[in-house]
């Protein structure tokens, strides 16, 4: 009967700490929204944006110029106006947005990442899993590709060995936001790159398995 009750005890007390161990990964795991990816006021965007912004076909450069000079998170970081580009660089992030020659619409905004800041997670919690994915040999670079967003995600992977496979924890290096006829054409210009998203899996998987989709 004592054995039993030594035995109980020790089999709770497994129990309790594995529910604790699994609870705490969970935590660290858990994805989290982070504030260049929403509006000002915190409120989430009807489709991805930077920092309020994003190329919707409709929204003008000097309307997004306006918007993003009153930014909260761009108060004291210097603006550099190259004509049809305009930067902000800080020691967290450069954000640049663009538009063509022949527009004044807004045609593309892009945010360069420094740090581990935003990872892998916080992209899927704001967005989903990507609907494809983009690899190369020569690249420690994953492209994570939202056509419904118009969004690329370049996340940097911990090391170049192929058969690691992508990470949560992974950081995100870039993050691009274009119109979605552009889109396509971004789509078109990765070409063989292109695989359909498999989940965390080894990125050789990406590499080398041909696509199922056709491409736009």
């Amino acid at each position: 009967m004592r054995r039993w009750l030594i035995l109980s005890a020790a089999l709770s007390v497994a129990l309790i700490g594995a529910l604790g161990a699994a609870r705490a990964l969970g935590s660290r795991q858990a994805p989290v929204f982070h504030a260049w990816l929403r509006h000002a006021d915190g409120a989430l965007c009807p489709r991805a944006c930077l920092f309020g912004v994003a190329p919707d076909g409709a929204l003008s450069f000097q309307a997004a110029r306006a918007i993003l000079a009153a930014h909260p998170l761009l108060q004291g970081v210097e603006a550099v106006d190259r004509g049809l580009i305009l930067q902000w660089r800080s020691i967290d992030f450069e954000l640049s947005i663009g538009r063509t020659r022949d527009s004044e619409q807004l045609a593309w905004i892009n945010l360069q990442l420094r740090g581990r800041a935003l990872q892998v997670r916080d992209l899927i919690a704001a967005y989903g899993v990507p609907t494809y994915v983009a690899a190369s040999y020569q690249s420690i670079l994953t492209d994570l590709l939202y056509p419904s967003e118009g969004l690329q995600g370049s996340a940097l992977r911990q090391a170049l060995p192929t058969d690691a496979p992508l990470r949560l924890s992974d950081r995100l290096y870039n993050l691009y936001l274009v119109e979605a006829r552009q889109f396509e054409a971004l789509l078109r210009d990765i070409g063989g790159n292109l695989k359909a998203w498999h989940g965390f899996i080894p990125i050789t998987r990406y590499l080398n398995r041909p696509s199922r989709v056709a491409v736009p």
